[in-house]
């Protein structure tokens, strides 16, 4: 399967011409935030949940990508065609985002989307109930899924040690046969070449990265760069770390298959799903995640399929073009 996902494109310099050149800098759950006097510590959650997690560049918020490697046969069809199997990466994923508040542990910003079966959602609501998290979202974001998977949104301050919230987490996460907060995430260089980048890009590039999930599925992810920032969670910088951003998920599988999901303020929603369904997205869910964001911003998600580079880079431009107007 790893090598179906590359073989698509050729190494993957197609990818920072079509998509990834758009950076500001930003790789898996990085953004930009303010610099703390103290960076926390989250050796408890690392131990407890047994993986390393995301930093952000400052160290002041660690995200745990999330995915179903046990949804390891799901089919995605779209417009008559189908792709078998779907990387779970792609289609069945999710996280866990924790920012200190303050600077001493025992109270911490929490936000979170657990991807679940119907059948368990029973157990999963109860978990989250019983660790004292709230449910924000229920979205089934994914459209054409051969088992549909539901995402759990969470957001809330908590009060309360770093090994007892800990260890609630790793509870709420063997409802759901725990979904590996372990994900294998590869930081990729971005040493492209600029003369491969369309010049109206070149000046987006900065230092773009991408990231590369249990070497399956590529996972570009941008931050907003808005003028004034928008904060959750009563002042909390809204950065990718935490689940707000620009996320685009690309695996390979006889078919490529590119799934976004943008948070978007409610002037470019319109904008952005007349390019993206003019390039043949299917628009498959529309959310808002968040109680306290300083600006109200709505999450569209969005799913493609191409079975060949030329269609992928016509898909991958529009994509672009979307993204551009969010500058």
């Amino acid at each position: 399967m790893r090598s179906n996902v590359l073989s698509l494109f050729p190494a993957v310099k197609k990818l920072p011409a079509l998509l990834f050149s758009l950076s500001t800098g930003a790789a898996l759950c990085f953004g930009s935030v303010a610099a703390q006097a103290q960076t926390p510590s989250y050796a408890a959650f690392q131990a407890t949940l047994g993986a390393a997690g995301t930093l952000s560049p400052d160290g002041g918020a660690i995200s745990f990508p999330l995915f179903r490697r046990d949804l390891s046969q799901l089919t995605i069809s779209l417009d008559g065609s189908t792709s078998s199997p779907a990387m779970p990466e792609s289609v069945a994923n999710g996280y866990i985002g924790l920012q200190q508040v303050g600077s001493s542990a025992g109270v911490y910003f929490v936000t979170g989307a657990f991807p679940a079966l119907a059948s368990e959602l029973p157990l999963l609501e109860s978990a989250l109930q019983a660790s004292k998290l709230p449910v924000t979202a229920i979205v089934n974001a994914t459209a054409g899924l051969s088992q549909p998977v539901v995402t759990v949104h969470v957001e809330a301050t908590m009060t309360e040690s770093d090994a007892v919230l800990a260890a609630n987490l790793a509870g709420v996460l063997l409802t759901i046969h725990s979904p590996q907060a372990n994900v294998l995430v590869l930081p990729f260089p971005s040493p492209f070449d600029p003369n491969s980048i369309p010049a109206k890009f070149v000046d987006l590039i900065g230092d773009g990265q991408f990231t590369l999930l249990d070497g399956n599925t590529f996972l570009f992810n941008l931050p907003r760069t808005d003028a004034v920032p928008i904060t959750i969670g009563n002042g909390i910088p809204a950065i990718p770390s935490l689940g707000v951003g620009q996320s685009i998920f690309i695996s390979g599988n006889g078919y490529s298959v590119m799934n976004a999901e943008l948070a978007l303020r409610a002037n470019e929603v319109a904008k952005v799903s007349r390019i993206l369904i003019d390039a043949g997205f299917t628009l498959s869910a529309q959310s808002d995640y968040f109680v306290d964001d300083s600006k109200r911003l709505t999450f569209l998600h969005a799913i493609v399929m191409a079975g060949d580079a030329a269609t992928f880079e016509r898909q991958g431009k529009a994509l672009g073009k979307a993204l551009n107007l969010l500058k």
